[in-house]
């Protein structure tokens, strides 16, 4: 992390940590397979991290990685 002392909590590093490792951007039922965690769970900490910056919510149809308009999140290198 770039000069920065961040102290994420347990599900926010596991959900970090699989975005990290898939490098690419992942709807919420993929974070759900992925880390056994709740829809609900994964829902609330992707919107705290966004909070800070630490991932990016992509909504919308002009980008292939999207299907059904369904929102994607990825890591937001800059803040790392």
């Amino acid at each position: 992390m770039a000069n920065k002392k961040t102290a994420f909590n347990k599900n926010e590093r596991v959900i970090l940590q699989v975005l990290y490792k898939e490098r690419r951007s992942m709807t919420i039922n993929e974070l759900v397979e992925k880390t056994g965690m709740s829809w609900v769970t994964i829902k609330k900490y992707l919107q705290l991290l966004k909070k800070r910056n630490y991932v990016i919510e992509k909504v919308g149809n002009k980008s292939s990685i999207l299907e059904n308009k369904r929102a994607v999140w990825e890591i937001n290198y800059d803040e790392l």
